[in-house]
């Protein structure tokens, strides 16, 4: 790894720390404030976001494809907050679990779960 690697793992490492201990709300308003700045601030990305979904959507209108932009820089951000908590808080330490001593023994079983955003 190189040093800039470095750096930026113990600076997201610290992050996810930090968020780890901020309730969900107030993360996901961060998230999304962050990616709001985002697609304000980073107008190459923001404008190529916007060329894709012309291409993408040719009926639809330009003011479509920018609120849709930014709805999709703001779920970036969303999605960035969660991953840093996931990271600090693994998902084991939310889960209940019941019954688990009926998977033991050879008879077939048969598991349901769920999906969970991105993960």
């Amino acid at each position: 790894m190189n040093p800039l690697q470095i750096i930026l793992y113990f600076f997201f490492k610290k992050l996810a720390f930090i968020f780890s201990y901020v309730p969900r709300k107030a993360s996901c308003f961060f998230g999304r404030f962050l990616g709001w700045l985002a697609f304000h601030f980073l107008r190459e990305r923001k404008n190529i976001t916007i060329d894709n979904l012309k291409k993408a959507f040719p009926e639809k209108d330009y003011k479509w494809c920018c609120s849709t932009a930014k709805k999709i820089f703001e779920n970036y951000g969303l999605n960035l907050m969660k991953f840093l908590r996931f990271a600090s808080n693994p998902l084991s330490c939310r889960l209940e679990t019941h019954g688990m001593e009926r998977l033991s023994g050879s008879s077939p079983k048969i598991m349901l779960g769920c999906h969970l955003g991105n993960w």
